[in-house]
């Protein structure tokens, strides 16, 4: 787990369209792989119609509302709910620092309840080491920068100009 718990910033030099001026959180990062989440890249999808689809009816407009990211070109139709707490859900990893990644259905059962983790960002699509590369020897020191995530409730507060502030304040320029 190298690069888990970290973020990777797309560089300057990274012209990959499923990269550019994003900032992936490592969730997983091992001899048999590699899982990341995008965690700037807002879709046009919103949490209710997500939960329209499984036919679950959230208690609060807000739940309804809530952005949805594209979290990586692999397997776009598959969610991702990146997390804290310490609430046991049916398909839960813990990443670091208190950080979860849960895949099942009960966890949108519960935020629709206003049961789930307050703390959280709901992703489709992730991206991987086989597939459009993650992994570090895919690119050089010139396209990917790798930053350590100190504080992981910012990670849930994130939104792209919040990225992209604290990429120009560690003079790190998000690929154009």
């Amino acid at each position: 787990s190298y690069l888990a718990g970290q973020f990777l910033i797309a560089m300057p030099a990274l012209s990959d369209p499923n990269f550019n001026r994003t900032v992936t959180f490592v969730c997983e990062h091992s001899d048999h792989g590699a899982l990341g989440i995008i965690v700037n890249r807002p879709s046009n999808l919103l949490l209710g119609e997500i939960l329209d689809q499984l036919a679950l009816m959230p208690v609060s407009p807000a739940v309804h509302q809530e952005a949805i990211y594209t979290g990586g070109p692999v397997q776009q139709d598959r969610g991702f709910v990146l997390h804290d707490g310490t609430a046991e859900w049916d398909t839960t990893m813990t990443v670091s620092g208190g950080v979860r990644v849960t895949t099942s259905r009960d966890i949108l059962a519960a935020i629709a309840a206003g049961d789930g983790p307050a703390n959280r960002l709901i992703a489709l699509g992730y991206a991987g080491e086989h597939q459009d590369g993650l992994h570090p020897a895919a690119y050089s020191a010139d396209d990917i920068g790798v930053h350590t995530v100190a504080n992981h409730g910012g990670l849930f507060r994130m939104r792209a100009q919040v990225v992209e502030r604290g990429a120009h304040h560690q003079r790190i320029g998000l690929a154009d």
